[in-house]
């Protein structure tokens, strides 16, 4: 849980770059917003099944893309 913008786009920069699931070479990672304020990186396909309101992504278009390589 964050309560910060910056690291929680840091936070999920890094598990963008640095996580490996099964054979999928790369997992697509969104910043969704929780109660109260706190944000939180989960995957995206996850948050969009569960209907959370994404505010950032790493990978996916259409949600205020962050890439990961950019700084």
């Amino acid at each position: 849980m964050f309560t910060d913008l910056i690291a929680a786009i840091e936070e999920c920069r890094f598990r963008a770059l640095t996580e490996r699931t099964g054979n999928k070479p790369k997992r697509y990672l969104s910043i969704v917003q929780k109660k109260h304020g706190f944000m939180e990186v989960v995957e995206t396909g996850w948050a969009r099944r569960a209907n959370l309101p994404i505010m950032y992504s790493v990978g996916c278009d259409r949600y205020h893309t962050v890439l990961p390589e950019a700084r």
